[in-house]
């Protein structure tokens, strides 16, 4: 199998990662308003947050391997990277009850993984096939 073959397979799987880091934050938006509501959730809401962490640091490999077979922008890294920092915050301030940042946060976390979700979906699938056909 070519390294062509390759990354096509691992730029769907990065797809496949966004979506669900793209649920994950939906889900954990969902917990925050059951707990805020006075449901019991806030243990869920908490491993929801560290899950986002894993399956950012795993975007993150694939980005990297993508990155160095040149599959994908110069963008697309630090945009990962700089989702990953901003999860770490957020649960920093989710801890702190710094509530003020931690909403906030949560929102361009959200808006942040979509850019990219669009990218991939959109741009990405232009830009796989073409080195794909190549």
């Amino acid at each position: 199998m070519s390294t062509q073959d390759n990354s096509a397979k691992l730029f769907g799987l990065l797809r496949v990662v966004l979506l669900v880091h793209l649920l994950t934050v939906v889900a954990e938006g969902a917990l925050a308003g059951m707990f805020l509501s006075g449901s019991n959730t806030v243990a869920l809401h908490e491993i929801a947050g560290r899950v986002l962490v894993a399956i950012c640091l795993l975007q993150i490999a694939i980005t990297v391997v993508l990155k160095v077979r040149s599959r994908c922008p110069a963008w697309v890294l630090p945009y990962a990277i700089g989702i990953f920092l901003a999860e770490v915050l957020e649960i920093y301030a989710g801890y702190r009850r710094i509530l003020v940042l931690h909403v906030p946060l949560a929102i361009l976390i959200f808006g942040g993984i979509m850019r990219q979700l669009f990218w991939a979906v959109g741009t990405g699938r232009a830009t796989t096939q073409a080195s794909v056909s190549s």
